[in-house]
């Protein structure tokens, strides 16, 4: 997925990407925005670790963050800069299936 942050303070809520159980294992964000990416242009990228402070993870173009998918609460904060990003997911095979079966029955 491609994500696009228009700078007008766009933001995304904290929340667990795979809290439903769609077999969404890990989560791979690649960031495609230049190298001079400055803490003031916000859009950083907030991860909660359990039991630990808040890490935020600035942008800069060529980085790499890759976490737990069904367990890192993280958020992006406000940006005041166009803020782009590639995000890919790695799945659990066995659990996707299931998912995708349960969703067939239901309907």
């Amino acid at each position: 997925m491609l994500a696009v942050y228009p700078p007008s303070g766009s933001r995304f809520q904290t929340h667990i990407d795979n809290t439903a159980g769609d077999g969404r294992r890990l989560t791979l964000l690649c960031y495609l925005n230049d190298s001079d990416w400055k803490a003031s242009d916000g859009g950083a990228l907030r991860l909660h670790p359990d039991g630990a402070q808040p890490v935020d993870v600035l942008p800069l173009g060529g980085r790499a963050a890759l976490f737990l998918a069904d367990e890192m609460r993280h958020e992006v904060t406000p940006t005041h800069r166009v803020r782009y990003s590639c995000n890919v997911w790695y799945y659990d095979r066995a659990e996707r299936d299931s998912a995708q079966r349960q969703l067939r029955n239901a309907g």
